[in-house]
């Protein structure tokens, strides 16, 4: 048994037809299809590439499991289980007879049992928690995730050798490093900032498509809910407290649950130096880049989309990107230092961001000019905050696409109380990274 997991569009299909495509391989994806349907599906399969005659008592996905474990011990091919956390979620009962079935004869099956899985919650629910059906079963696992930063940088500049900073930043926002998304682009030899920008706002292409099937995900009864939450989170409302007022005092803490947990869509952040289970400092960012950018200018944008109106479209885009752009850095910075793998505690600090005018006034500095303008004080909030507990360093950084946008005293001020306060005793490495440093 093989265990596959990753985000969507990060490759595990691609990689198990690329690298079994000699093997004879059963596929069932369990998604999107009723259970005749399915039933069908894999039967004709099975006759197609095993040559063999299924019985006509076999009318349920139980009973085919059943019998194909039978005759497992003398065919040898590849069973593929797609969309597996679906299944869970969906027919436990069936997880656990599928279970059952492959612990009683896993040591004569000739089957390669290969199962894929993008939800988090559902794999741990299915493979690691206590009490789980195929707790300690898979023989080997693969984690797949997006390309790294560097990783990224080299495959663009292997397509476009004179690529600039804002070539490889228009690249990243695109795709996030997903190399489902990378591969288009680089199919359609999209490179460059212009034609990336183009690209998300045109309803043809194969990246505008990709986001549009991602939102797709984001259903149910109060989907004009998540929707909005989503929109509003895009265009820079990131606690619950915002979002709620936003959408007129409505409650959506379970909303927002299920957006992290079941759709996956969200990540909850704290800042780095909050106190553990803090909540009110916590604010939600989306996962996909390339979703992210759908909801900040396609959905918020839509009579536009509507009437075929693009080139308006992209000039909102690209009179934006700056802004826009600023933020995407900050991402990619936080992505290249998790890759190294040198510190302890890595994200921003924004723990003191909203204060009253009554205040102590010590703690209150000038707002980032990218800060929502409020009639609240604010504080200047710091990019990254990257701690080295063993050897007492951290590094303290802002970004900003340009030097020129760079507020050097408020930025100092912080940085001096972390020395005085929570920081006391370390190192500090205080730090600019602007587009030149991409």
């Amino acid at each position: 048994m093989s265990l596959i997991t990753g985000s969507e569009g990060v490759g595990k299909r691609s990689l198990v037809v690329g690298a079994l495509r000699e093997e004879t391989i059963i596929w069932c994806r369990f998604c999107d299809k009723a259970e005749p349907l399915l039933l069908e599906e894999i039967c004709q399969q099975i006759r197609s590439r095993l040559g063999l005659y299924i019985p006509r008592t076999v009318l349920t996905l139980q009973l085919l499991f059943d019998w194909l474990f039978d005759i497992g011990d003398k065919a040898q091919f590849v069973l593929v289980f797609e969309s597996f956390d679906d299944l869970v979620r969906k027919d436990p009962e069936l997880v656990r007879f599928i279970a059952t079935r492959w612990k009683a004869g896993r040591r004569t099956l000739r089957i390669h049992l290969v199962i894929l899985s993008t939800n988090m919650a559902q794999t741990r629910a299915a493979f690691e928690a206590e009490g789980a059906p195929m707790l300690g079963f898979p023989d080997q696992r693969i984690d797949l995730m997006p390309f790294t930063a560097q990783e990224l940088r080299s495959i663009l500049e292997s397509a476009n050798p004179q690529a600039t900073g804002e070539d490889l930043l228009a690249f990243f926002m695109a795709t996030g490093g997903m190399p489902e998304a990378v591969s288009m682009l680089l199919r359609d030899d999209i490179c460059t900032k212009d034609a990336i920008l183009r690209a998300l706002v045109t309803r043809t292409s194969s990246i505008y498509r990709r986001a549009e099937h991602l939102c797709s995900v984001v259903r149910g009864r109060n989907s004009e809910v998540y929707l909005s939450i989503l929109q509003l989170i895009a265009q820079g409302a990131k606690s619950q407290a915002e979002i709620e007022t936003r959408l007129g005092g409505m409650v959506v803490g379970g909303h927002l649950a299920k957006l992290e947990n079941e759709f996956q869509v969200l990540t909850k952040m704290r800042p780095v130096l909050a106190e553990p289970g803090s909540r009110n400092v916590v604010r939600y960012q989306i996962n996909d880049l390339s979703l992210d950018f759908w909801f900040r200018y396609i959905e918020a944008n839509r009579p536009m989309v509507v009437l075929g109106h693009e080139d308006a479209l992209y000039d909102i885009v690209e009179a934006d990107f700056a802004v826009y752009g600023t933020e995407i850095m900050r991402r990619w910075f936080l992505r290249r230092f998790a890759e190294e793998n040198r510190f302890d505690s890595l994200g921003g600090d924004w723990r003191f961001s909203v204060q009253t005018a009554q205040s102590n006034r010590q703690n209150v500095f000038v707002h980032k000019a990218h800060a929502r303008t409020t009639k609240i004080t604010t504080v200047y909030e710091l990019d990254i905050v990257a701690i080295d507990n063993k050897h007492k360093k951290a590094l303290i950084a802002d970004v900003e696409m340009t030097p020129e946008n760079f507020e050097k005293g408020p930025f100092l001020d912080r940085v001096s109380a972390l020395k005085k306060g929570p920081l006391k005793g370390y190192t500090i490495d205080s730090r600019l990274f602007t587009l030149a440093d991409m």
